[in-house]
């Protein structure tokens, strides 16, 4: 179960990092990359995080790509009309002494171009703000995939961390109790004898919340109660005769069956610091 965790967090890793050296791409002017964001959207073939980030993503680059299309058009536009304007304006010195109502039809259709490149420019002003808000959110989403990558990383430091705990615990005997659903012990192993410095004789049908003292303050029998079929439950558990000194012991209680009793079993870990 934990490699396939490490697993899927490494492929997670894996297309994060993908999906951020196409950012990087896209926030340098390069849209070739656009497609394979899309290629990372196919929810039947990736985890929904991933198409969330990359849909978002995708949506963002089509919008920025077309609105940089229309302002290229725009600018096309504008030239067009300058070239336009430029001529009428020559037309009009050329002929002002005899064809007073043409330069007149030419003055007003001057005004009625540079009306209408009054109306271009105020819209280019509005589509480089957008553009500028597009590439601010550009940078934010980076950021939130940087700061998913570091996430990821410490998510994977930490299970290897857990699986290097569990590898070195492997050799050592396990301190093992079986008590029924009221707490007595019906069994132990010769390390549980060890840490009670009780004999099997003393410890059976012995009150196991005798012995320990659960973290945080919860009770022996709430904790029993908690423990369910085919499902373990983590705790800490703590020798009640040594003293709050005493360092806390990793538990995990698993019920089991036992010659044909249902008991629940106690598995103790020696506390890493001791």
């Amino acid at each position: 179960m934990m490699k396939k965790e490490m697993k899927k967090g490494n492929t997670d890793n894996m297309l994060l990092n993908k999906l951020t050296r196409l950012t990087e791409q896209v926030s340098r002017g390069n849209y070739t990359g656009a497609k394979n964001v899309f290629e990372l959207t196919k929810t039947a073939v990736y985890p929904k995080s991933i198409t969330d980030l990359a849909e978002a993503f995708g949506m963002m680059i089509v919008k920025v790509e077309s609105r940089e299309f229309r302002l290229v058009q725009l600018v096309d536009d504008l030239e067009k009309s300058y070239k336009e304007l430029t001529a009428a304006k020559k037309a009009l010195e050329l002929f002002n002494q005899t064809l007073d109502r043409r330069v007149q039809d030419r003055t007003e259709q001057w005004h009625q171009k540079n009306d209408e490149l009054k109306r271009t420019l105020k819209l280019l002003k509005k589509e480089i703000k957008e553009r500028r808000q597009a590439e601010k959110n550009l940078k934010k989403l980076y950021e939130q995939l940087e700061e998913a990558n570091r996430k990821l990383l410490d998510a994977y430091l930490w299970m290897r961390q857990r699986k290097d705990r569990l590898a070195a615990r492997q050799y050592v005997e396990s301190i093992v109790f079986l008590v029924n659903d009221d707490g007595r012990i019906c069994g132990v192993t010769e390390n549980a004898m060890e840490i009670t410095k009780k004999s099997r004789s003393d410890l059976h049908n012995y009150d196991i919340q005798n012995i320990f003292t659960p973290q945080d303050g919860q009770t022996f029998k709430g904790i029993l109660h908690q423990v369910q079929p085919k499902m373990s439950y983590l705790t800490n558990l703590q020798l009640r005769d040594l003293g709050s000194h005493q360092p806390f012991y990793e538990a995990k209680l698993s019920r089991v069956a036992v010659d044909g009793k249902r008991l629940i079993s106690i598995d103790l870990h020696e506390p890493i610091d001791k």
